[in-house]
């Protein structure tokens, strides 16, 4: 099964080359943290489209949006203390996030390097979205300026939703899967599900880190990440 991924324009990037091509992140490997933290949201309703629904305020400056988005998640509760730090994008306090995702996990997304400890604040280093209960990482962007990272990891989009959705296995049993321009990874960390083996490749450093974190977020062990343009980085082979 071949998918072909959202493409967008990547400026060159520091760190272009230098990943193998089945070790793409230069984080530590460790699904076990990102299944538990998605289970946990999951828990928590993190995932039910109603309750992420202010990230589609439009209107005003990043900032205003930024100050809309706070007041809808000012309860200090678990959810809302997890949709601040995974949704919205600004540190919370450690005690808030412990009572949010525990401890031992939230020690543990810190050693996996997906949140950071600043002070007595904790900070995520990805967005986490969801489509049904498949979890994907991505840049935080509701509020960016434009252009203000050269490698955004743009969002889940509503093409890559229908594509993720509507993905279904073969007739003739286990195939193999392609998605050249992966991104988050969202499509063939779906794929990968039923699919004997599976590879996305992507030509940005940051798209592959967020799409290895897709793939340890859902369980995916099956998935080989490549870094180059198209087709380059294929084997004709195979």
């Amino acid at each position: 099964m071949f998918l072909m991924g959202q493409f967008r324009h990547y400026r060159s990037h520091p760190l272009t080359g230098i990943l193998a091509a089945t070790g793409v992140s230069p984080l530590a490997d460790s699904t076990g943290p990102l299944e538990r933290l998605r289970e946990r949201l999951v828990q928590l309703g993190y995932h039910a489209p109603v309750h992420t629904s202010f990230l589609g305020f439009t209107r005003g400056t990043p900032a205003e949006r930024l100050s809309q988005c706070l007041e809808a998640t000012d309860d200090g509760g678990p959810l809302a203390t997890a949709l601040r730090l995974l949704s919205i994008g600004v540190p919370v306090p450690s005690v808030a996030a412990t009572e949010s995702l525990g401890a031992e996990l939230v020690t543990a997304l810190i050693e996996r390097g997906l949140l950071k400890a600043e002070g007595d604040r904790i900070r995520a280093a990805f967005a986490i979205a969801f489509v049904g209960e498949m979890a994907a990482a991505q840049d935080f962007t509701a509020f960016a300026e434009q252009d203000e990272q050269d490698d955004l990891v743009t969002p889940v989009a509503g093409s890559t939703r229908i594509l993720s959705l509507f993905t279904v296995p073969p007739s003739s049993g286990r195939g193999r899967v392609l998605e050249i321009g992966t991104g988050q990874g969202l499509p063939v960390v779906t794929a990968a599900a039923w699919a004997k083996s599976a590879l996305g490749t992507d030509i940005s450093t940051r798209a592959l880190i967020c799409a290895r974190l897709t793939a340890e977020l859902n369980g995916r062990t099956n998935i080989q990440w490549r870094q180059g343009s198209l087709f380059d980085v294929l084997d004709p082979g195979n």
